[in-house]
């Protein structure tokens, strides 16, 4: 799948469903069938199915709701999307079709994440206008379903290009986001870097805060405290234990793993973007280009099995 905006892409609780909003704002997604203007897009990494919007979206409100429907996050349940829409978060449920209203205000975000267990939203938000430099001021929330943005659980500031891709951890226990932000290479000259920052979390109060590699798919999570990162030396992926600093090779592709893409005169020298997916966290979803390009999806359950049969028949 080509997706030039990667953050929209986000994995089910089971593992098996990947939904990604397309927006006639975005240039292509190359999909087996026509799309409207603007759709949700469905792909099961398990059985390969993939849809738009189910029928229980009735066809008058598809073209409205996929419009509005920013940061779509899944749902408890994986039966309904929770997301951005006007500076409100609604909730639309797949099954019935039903929409509900979680929260009236939500000024200037730009990304959520939601642990219903916990009851808490994670959000980034804009707070003031663009300055000289083209950074502005943002903030990182943590708020209750209820609260006002006067009683935030946790507040992070910082004065950058933007900040957004907000995450939370599996139990809670972690909160990240990817900022961007003007710095001076040994040159002198101005560039936009790009990070992820993890910070851990102690009774609502801030921990230990790592800023590392740039990760614009959000679905890391290994577990709480470990997540896997993209190597941008190399075309591999790293598993980084975020409470140790330990990183590991988690997976490498093979020389010719993305031989479709040398063919189109593309040659990708290192990975810039991971998540995981599956039942059994068994699928790398990850993305080779800087920006955007084709999302690819390997087995590593398959790659092991090829291994192991390759190194038996080796031995023999």
């Amino acid at each position: 799948m080509f997706l030039p905006n990667p953050e929209h892409a986000n994995v089910s609780p089971s593992g098996e469903w990947v939904v990604v909003r397309h927006s006639k704002h975005d240039h292509h997604i190359l999909i087996p069938f026509p799309v409207p203007d603007s759709t949700i897009f469905f792909y099961n990494l398990e059985t390969l199915k993939y849809g738009l919007l189910p029928n229980t979206i009735g066809e008058d409100l598809k073209p409205k709701l996929a419009d509005r429907l920013w940061s779509p996050r899944w749902d408890a349940s994986g039966s309904g999307l929770y997301y951005l829409s006007s500076e409100e978060i609604d909730h639309v449920d797949l099954t019935s079709g039903a929409l509900g209203r979680v929260r009236k205000d939500c000024p200037g975000c730009n990304s959520i994440a939601i642990n219903e267990r916990l009851g808490v939203i994670a959000v980034t938000r804009r707070t003031s206008d663009w300055g000289p430099v083209g950074h502005a001021d943002y903030e990182l929330n943590l708020i209750r379903w209820s609260e006002s943005f006067s009683n935030t659980l946790l507040t992070m500031r910082e004065r950058v290009i933007s900040m957004s891709n907000v995450s939370l951890s599996p139990g809670g226990w972690w909160v990240s986001y990817e900022i961007e932000r003007w710095e001076r290479d040994e040159q002198g000259k101005s560039q936009i870097r790009a990070y992820r920052r993890y910070v851990e979390l102690a009774d609502w109060k801030i921990g230990k805060v790592i800023t590392s590699t740039k990760n614009q798919l959000t679905d890391f999570w290994v577990m709480d405290g470990v997540v896997v990162e993209p190597d941008l030396e190399a075309l591999q992926i790293l598993r980084h234990d975020l409470r140790t600093g330990e990183r590991v090779v988690l997976a490498r592709l093979a020389p010719d793993a993305l031989a479709e893409e040398k063919k189109k005169g593309v040659e990708y020298e290192s990975v810039y973007s991971v998540m995981i997916g599956g039942r059994e966290q068994q699928y790398l979803l990850f993305q080779p280009g800087y920006f955007g390009g084709p999302l690819h999806i390997a087995d590593l359950a398959c790659s092991l099995q090829l291994a192991h049969t390759e190194r038996a028949q080796g031995e023999q």
